[in-house]
Order: C-alpha cells, then sequence, then structure tokens
C-alpha cells in the first residue's frame, strides 16, 4: 500500500479492518441500489433512499480515514488477474431492472455470459437467459 509514511502496526490493523468496512458498504450500496430499482411502494422506496444516503456517507468517510492513515480505499476484494471492471459489471447487472429480474426469475434455469475486450479496452458482456426443456 503507498504511503508518505511508515504505518505503525496500530494503524495498519486499523487500515485492513477499515478497509473491510469500506467493501462491505459498497457491497450494500449496490444491494440497495437495486433494491431500490425493483421496488414499487413509495414508502419502502423511501426508506431505502434513505439507507442508501447513509451508506454512501459511511463508504465516504471510511475511505477517508483509511487515507488520512496512508491507506488506500478500495472497493471489492482484490483477487489477482480479475480486473476492478467486473465488479462494476456485476454492479450493473444487478442495478439495471431487467436484468436483475431475469437474473432471479426461476422460469430461468439457465444463464450465459460472454465477455470481450476490445482493442480499445471497452469491455463488452452479453448475457443468455434459457428455460430447457
Amino acid at each position: 500500500m503507498p504511503t508518505d509514511r511508515e504505518l505503525n502496526t496500530r494503524d495498519t490493523k486499523l487500515v485492513t479492518w477499515l478497509g473491510e468496512a469500506h467493501a462491505k458498504e459498497a457491497e450494500l450500496e449496490a444491494d440497495l441500489t437495486a433494491h431500490i430499482a425493483l421496488t414499487e411502494k413509495a414508502s419502502y422506496k423511501k426508506r431505502l433512499q434513505q439507507h442508501l444516503k447513509e451508506t454512501r456517507e459511511h463508504k465516504r468517510a471510511t475511505a477517508k480515514r483509511i487515507r488520512e492513515l496512508g491507506g488506500e480505499a478500495r472497493a471489492g476484494r482484490n483477487v489477482p488477474g480479475v480486473p476492478n471492471a467486473i465488479g462494476v459489471l456485476a454492479h450493473q447487472f444487478v442495478v439495471s431492472a431487467p436484468h436483475f429480474r431475469n437474473m432471479i426469475d426461476p422460469a430461468y434455469t439457465q444463464m450465459g455470459v460472454g465477455v470481450a475486450r476490445s482493442p480499445d479496452g471497452t469491455i463488452w458482456v452479453a448475457e443468455e437467459f434459457a428455460q430447457l426443456r
């Protein structure tokens, strides 16, 4: 983790713990966004939107404290060889109401995903849902 100063043991543990909390806030942000997109009941949607606002503030606050300690705030796990874009793509499928409905629809028994990267770095994804008889 790049720092301007060497972290002591206490700060290293604190940055690790805050990093885990920051990642959980990011996961919750994605989940709440998806639920809001699918919710029709106004009172429920209003409360979810308030919760999302609070979650985003917690995420900002933990990221700020991590940086103050000399750490780097990242959302999601660091998996070697897997770009952060994968998490972004998964999030986009969850927050897209039509995609999410297909993902959770028990009528679909099969799903295929194709991913390609163009020379300019753009990632293209196709999802196909099917019901095998």
